[in-house]
């Protein structure tokens, strides 16, 4: 059985999703802000995130960073709550690992989005900064403030793989 970690501040909102969740059959664990989802994620080790990216203190963008920057975690899928209309590619969710949902959807929706994600392989593709910029150019149209977390993460996935493009050339030199 998959797990499950749900994080929303919304405790109404969030004991209404678990339930059509678990009712779905997967285990679910909740957090009601990114302080306890971040306590969580190593002790639970969930197959997936839901996690809802205005939240006080520690934000989902601020989550899904850390989250994509841990070695143990990096290719754990999360499904970002947005209220923004912008919807990424298959390809561009595939890469950085982070899908998107807007929160106004219904129970059925999450739930076939959560199938989807947890069906797609695991291994991580490397990320082409080009094709990221181009499909995200309609979402930087939207606001600066709340696409910076994403930013974050996708300039982390590039350096990273750039640093282990160069580790590769230096061990077949020599």
């Amino acid at each position: 059985m998959y797990k499950i970690l749900l994080v929303d501040d919304d405790p109404t909102f969030i004991k209404m999703l678990a339930t059509h969740i678990e009712k779905a059959g997967y285990s679910v664990d909740t957090a009601s802000d990114g302080h306890v989802a971040l306590a969580l994620l190593k002790k639970t080790k969930p197959d997936l995130l839901v996690l809802d990216i205005l939240m006080p203190t520690v934000n989902g963008y601020e989550v899904a960073h850390y989250i994509k920057s841990d070695p143990d975690l990096e290719n754990m899928p999360i499904i970002l709550f947005s209220s923004h209309p912008f919807q990424p590619n298959d390809e561009i969710n595939d890469l950085v690992g982070i899908y998107y949902l807007n929160k106004s959807c219904n129970p059925k929706e999450l739930t076939d989005k959560i199938s989807r994600v947890l069906e797609r392989p695991a291994t991580p593709r490397k990320i082409d900064e080009e094709v990221v910029q181009e499909n995200f150019k309609e979402f930087f149209k939207y606001d600066h403030n709340v696409i910076d977390g994403i930013k974050r993460i996708i300039k982390f996935r590039i350096e990273k793989t750039l640093k282990e493009k160069s580790d590769e050339n230096r061990f077949l030199q020599d």
